[in-house]
């Protein structure tokens, strides 16, 4: 362990293996091609309407357009972009597409009540917030609205950001549902936005992408106080499964 100005930084042992600089992006597409109509994802959740086999190149067709969608929403470079569900295959698509278009994937401790993910939104600079409404009583929008209840009066969202001086990074909640509430979007919406951005578009972003560039900030669970923030690069991976990672604190400590 180590530090690069800011950021401790961790070098794994490669236990003599030479690791590959491969970004997320670029080394999911690599396994597409190697295995394209292996299957890759399968969820069978009848209790909860869920049931979803997938081979790679069916995954990658999803992830390319919810990509560009992401892109065509106005998700740059190094934004920061918080998914609040549970393990729902949305969860997984936007893990991907965000890894591919070089835009920070925040995870959200689906326990959190209002005070938690204001601070994490606040904290976290998060660009974007996509949830799920509820979770076991646990109402998510709620909370939203009693952080933000300016929202409520948003018309449009797609023509209209979310203007918020306690949170002047966050400009767009996008539901998991299929149904939108007052100033939410919803991820169909999304997806179909991805009519505005080519796929060339999509290609040159990923190139721009660097395996030392940030792909996640994790939160602590936030037992002994508000949560605490880690960046992590992507991996940089061999046989062996090592990587290399990079981690800045985000609570001001």
């Amino acid at each position: 362990m180590g530090f690069k100005g800011d950021l401790a930084h961790w070098e794994a042992e490669d236990f003599g293996t030479e690791l590959m600089d491969v970004t997320l992006g670029d080394l999911f597409d690599q396994r597409v091609s190697e295995f394209h109509d292996k299957e890759a994802l399968v969820y069978d959740y009848p209790e909860f309407g869920i049931e979803m086999r997938l081979t790679y190149g069916e995954y990658l067709r999803i992830v390319n357009r919810l990509a560009r969608g992401l892109m065509a929403l106005g998700i740059e470079k190094g934004h920061h972009v918080a998914v609040w569900a549970t393990n729902v295959p949305e969860w997984i698509f936007l893990q991907t597409a965000l890894a591919k278009i070089g835009a920070v994937l925040v995870t959200v401790n689906t326990n959190y009540r209002s005070v938690e993910i204001e601070y994490v939104l606040k904290q976290g600079d998060i660009h974007t917030l996509f949830m799920i409404e509820e979770l076991r009583g646990n109402s998510y929008l709620d909370s939203i609205y009693q952080i933000l209840p300016e929202i409520k009066d948003i018309r449009d969202p797609l023509t209209q950001p979310i203007v918020s001086e306690k949170l002047p990074h966050l400009k767009h909640v996008v539901l998991l549902s299929d149904q939108a509430k007052p100033g939410t979007l919803i991820y169909s919406q999304v997806l179909e936005m991805a009519d505005q951005v080519s796929e060339e578009e999509l290609s040159d972003r990923q190139a721009s992408v660097d395996v030392h560039d940030v792909a996640q900030m994790q939160f602590t669970s936030g037992t002994t106080g508000f949560p605490k923030g880690r960046h992590a690069d992507p991996p940089c991976t061999g046989q062996s499964g090592s990587r290399r990672n990079h981690s800045r604190r985000t609570d001001g400590a």
